[in-house]
C-alpha cells in the first residue's frame, strides 16, 4: 500500500512500519529546481532566518511517497525548506517534506542522550536521543540513499563513536511530525563499549551529551520540567517495549 506525504494525523506524531530492508530511491531530477521569482521570495526568507539563527546552506531529502518496502523522493536546498517552513503558500507550491534519522543509541541497559544547543533554530536546549540528523547528499550513493551510512556519519560526529563499535541497526519505522511537516526514519542502533567509553562529552550540536540508564531516562521522561524533542520521545515510547 503506498502511502501519500503529509496525510497522516494532525495532531500526534504517526508511524508507519517498514521492511527492514526498505530502500530510499531518488526520483525525477536529482534536485528542486524554482522558478526565478520564487528563488528571489525563498532568498529573503532565507536571509531574515539566518539573522535569527546558525543555519547553513546544503540539501535535505524531502519525501515524495512511501510504502513499507520504499521511500521516494528528492534533495532539496536547505534555504528551500526553510523558507516553506515560513511561508505556506512556498510549502504549497514545492510540497517539501524532509526526511531525517531519529535514532536510540544503546549500550547494555543505557541510552545515549544529549542536550541541543540553545542557538539552534529548533528545541534549542531540549535533550534529544543521539543520532540525529537530515538525510545529506552525501548519502545518495550506487543508485539509493544510504541511510545506514548516514546513521553512521551522524554518531561519528555526534558522539565519537565509531561504525566498528555498532553491533546491530534495527529499522523501527517511518515517523511523520505533523507540527514540523518532517519524517524521520526511526532507528535502534545497539553499539558495544567499554564502561571507561561511556563518559560525558560534547560536540557542536551538543554542549552535553550523557549515557543515562534506562531506569533514570525513563524518570527524566515522566518529569513535566524536563523538555525533551518529542521524536524522542514517541521512539522510546515504542522501542522501549522491547528493551
Amino acid at each position: 500500500m503506498a502511502y501519500k506525504v503529509g496525510t497522516m494525523s494532525r495532531e500526534e506524531i504517526s508511524r508507519t512500519a517498514l521492511a527492514q530492508n526498505v530502500r530510499i530511491i531518488l526520483e525525477g531530477p536529482p534536485e528542486l529546481i524554482l522558478p526565478l521569482a520564487l528563488e528571489e521570495e525563498v532568498e529573503v526568507i532565507w536571509q531574515q532566518e539566518k539573522a535569527k539563527y546558525n543555519l547553513y546552506e546544503g540539501f535535505v531529502f524531502s519525501v515524495s511517497s512511501y510504502d513499507e518496502t520504499r521511500i521516494v523522493g528528492r534533495f532539496v536546498h536547505y534555504r528551500h525548506y526553510i523558507a516553506s517552513r515560513q511561508s505556506p503558500e512556498l510549502q504549497e507550491i514545492m510540497q517539501i517534506y524532509p526526511l531525517g534519522i531519529s535514532g536510540l543509541c544503546i549500550c547494555d541497559k543505557n541510552v545515549l542522550v544529549g542536550i541541543r544547543d540553545t542557538k539552534l533554530a529548533t528545541y534549542g536546549g531540549y535533550y534529544e536521543c543521539v543520532p540525529s540528523g537530515s538525510i545529506e547528499a552525501r548519502a545518495y550513493m550506487h543508485g539509493e540513499v544510504d541511510f545506514v551510512a548516514q546513521a553512521m556519519w551522524e554518531l561519528a560526529e555526534e558522539a565519537k563513536i565509531g561504525e566498528k563499535k555498532v553491533q546491530e541497526v534495527h529499522t523501527l519505522g517511518l515517523y511523520f511530525s505533523p507540527q514540523d511537516g518532517t519524517y524521520d526514519l526511526g532507528l535502534l542502533l545497539r553499539v558495544n563499549l567499554l564502561e571507561t567509553e561511556m563518559q560525558d562529552s560534547d560536540s557542536p550540536e551538543y554542549p552535553l551529551l550523557q549515557w543515562h540508564t534506562f531506569a533514570d531516562f525513563k524518570k527524566k521522561l515522566s518529569s513535566p520540567e524536563v523538555k525533551i524533542v518529542p521524536m524522542s520521545r514517541v521512539l522510546w515510547g515504542h522501542a522501549s517495549r522491547n528493551l
